[in-house]
């Protein structure tokens, strides 16, 4: 008889194409496809010269403008700075002249009068008096004059009586001497005339007092004020000679295109890494999927083999099937690998109703939504794997990144770093510049404030030291001008203290404006990268759950089935318990049965 079946060796040569070694194959291309596609996000994610390009072309005109924004306004503030300083300045110096002018001159103007009219009523009353006293002591003295002329020559002819009558009793020649003691007696009343009478320098020295010239505080008060002057004039010429500092080269604005390339090399060295690990993730996940492959032919033969040998086994067997259910159960069993090894290896005796079920479960339609349930969970880890190690390597990327450019480090806050630095740098030299002069001037202010006082206190005591109007006078000048120039000095030692220029920083709003703009950041790119891979991750979520839903399937046939082994049990408990047509008995059942095998009853006729 020709054979039209298939023999084991003919079967054998197909064994490659097994189901499992097609499904591995598949898998393996679809690790491939998934690592090309995963290689190919990286490699667009980052970004290359172009982009730099691009990227400046867009956003250098504005930083440029934001740069000459701050510049601009940075001079512009010195500028107005440098006007409100000289006009301060300016009444600085005025007001310490209007008060000192006001103060000294209404002091001397004071001073003035009262000298005047001080010596105008000393001078008038002591003429008054001192010519009264002189006419009176003039009279009274020639009354005594007259007086004593009559005595004078009354006692010098006493005395030349006297003489005669001595020479008369001496007998010598009388020697006339009254006219010694008349000069001696008129003597004696032109001194006593010439002393009694007030001198007339008294007059003199009233009239001086009252011409007394003043011209000296004057003379003090116009000193002062150039004094004054001069500092204020020198530093107002000095500032109106000063322009403003304007360096718009001192800091440069931010370059775009610099940023983008200094970390495109870094990005691009991430790239290469990212491409080589998955790569060789890639390349050990094929390689395992081959061997997996390879030997999933070799299981196929060895299922093969032992399907043949099982066949030849169950036609060969020696048995007492005679009916086709248990044909068939037999041959459920030689057919099933699980009931196969329960049964016939280990010798578990099973129940028909599990039987039945195992077998339900185990059908080539519900072994094969289960095949795709378990492969597609194989394609999901190896996918898995692959994301796992990317990711991985990528995160040690970022940790790189974000060490060697962190936030503190990043271009916009070093600008903005830069430009405070050279704001305050700007603040300090034009506070040296503008106000160090203007420090030298109130110090010399100080000083000749100190100065003045000194003079005026000196003025004042050579004018009226000796006089009774030295305290008053003292008194009225610490009032009205000391205590007020002590008070200018303190307010020039509080300007020399205080007096600077803020200049303020960049502001906030600026600030923020250029922390929002996107520059080409690694962080940022890997970032992006990152969450791409997170995308992929999504997809392979969703084959997972493709392939959870074919094990569901499998698993709900099980429930499938006790459900219709529920229903046999019910149906064969509802039917009925009519006995089916008697069939012949053959030879084995009547010897089992311990009948005859011939006709008992030869004669026996219905």
């Amino acid at each position: 008889m020709i054979r039209n079946y298939l023999n084991l060796p003919e079967q054998l040569s197909q064994i490659y194409l097994n189901k499992y070694t097609v499904f591995l194959i598949l898998i393996l291309i679809k690790v491939i496809l998934f690592k090309k596609s995963l290689i190919t996000v990286i490699e667009s994610s980052i970004i290359d010269e172009s982009t730099c390009d691009t990227t400046s072309k867009e956003m250098q005109p504005i930083l440029n403008s934001v740069h000459d924004l701050i510049m601009d306004s940075l001079y512009k503030l010195q500028n107005s700075g440098l006007m409100s300083i000289l006009l301060l300045l300016s009444v600085i110096k005025h007001m310490i002249i209007f008060f000192i002018d006001l103060f000294f001159g209404t002091y001397i103007c004071l001073l003035n009068a009262l000298i005047k009219g001080t010596s105008e009523f000393a001078f008038n009353a002591g003429e008054t008096i001192i010519k009264g006293v002189n006419e009176t002591v003039v009279e009274v003295t020639n009354d005594i004059e007259d007086g004593l002329k009559g005595l004078s020559q009354f006692i010098n002819d006493l005395i030349t009586g006297f003489n005669s009558i001595k020479s008369f009793f001496t007998g010598n020649t009388p020697v006339d001497t009254s006219a010694q003691y008349k000069d001696k007696i008129n003597l004696s009343l032109g001194t006593l005339k010439n002393k009694i009478m007030i001198p007339g320098t008294v007059i003199d020295e009233i009239e001086s007092v009252k011409k007394s010239n003043l011209g000296g505080l004057g003379d003090l008060n116009n000193d002062t004020q150039i004094l004054i002057s001069k500092p204020f004039d020198l530093i107002s010429k000095a500032l109106e000679a000063k322009q403003p500092i304007e360096n718009k080269t001192a800091i440069l604005p931010l370059n775009v295109k610099q940023i983008c390339m200094n970390n495109l090399d870094n990005l691009q060295d991430v790239q290469s890494d990212l491409v080589e690990l998955v790569e060789f993730i890639g390349k050990c996940i094929m390689i395992g999927l081959l061997i997996v492959a390879f030997g999933a032919i070799f299981y196929e033969f060895y299922i093969e083999w032992r399907t043949w040998k099982r066949e030849d086994q169950f036609i060969n067997e020696d048995s007492d099937i005679n009916n086709e259910i248990e044909f068939r159960n037999e041959s459920n069993i030689y057919d099933n690998f699980i009931l196969y090894t329960l049964i016939k290896r280990f010798g578990i005796n099973i129940p028909s109703r599990w039987i039945w079920l195992i077998s339900y479960l185990t059908t080539k339609f519900t072994r094969n939504i289960l095949f795709f349930g378990i492969m597609g969970i194989l394609s999901v880890v190896l996918q898995f794997i692959l994301l796992h190690y990317t990711k991985q390597g990528l995160s040690k990327a970022m940790n790189i990144v974000t060490t060697n450019f962190n936030d503190s480090q990043s271009s916009p806050r070093q600008y903005i770093r830069s430009m405070n630095n050279y704001i305050n740098a700007t603040a300090i030299e034009v506070n040296d510049e503008l106000f160090g002069n203007i420090r030298e001037t109130s110090n010399s202010l100080n000083s000749t404030i100190s100065t003045f006082l000194d003079n005026l206190n000196t003025a004042v005591d050579d004018i009226f030291g000796k006089t009774p109007l030295s305290g008053p006078i003292n008194t009225i000048v610490y009032c009205t001008i000391g205590r007020k120039l002590l008070n200018i000095e303190h307010g020039l030692t509080w300007i020399n203290n205080n007096l600077k220029i803020e200049i303020p920083l960049v502001s906030k709003d600026i600030q923020n404006s250029l922390y929002d703009i996107e520059f080409v950041r690694p962080k940022n790119v890997l970032a992006k990268l990152e969450s791409l891979i997170d995308n992929y991750k999504d997809a392979v979520f969703l084959e997972l759950w493709i392939s959870l839903i074919f094990i569901a399937l499998w698993i709900l046939q099980g429930f499938i089935g006790l459900l219709i082994l529920a229903f046999v049990e019910w149906k064969e408990y509802q039917g009925t318990l009519d006995i089916s047509n008697p069939k012949q008995l053959t030879d084995k059942e009547r010897a089992d049965y311990g009948m005859p095998l011939s006709n008992p009853f030869p004669y026996y006729h219905n």
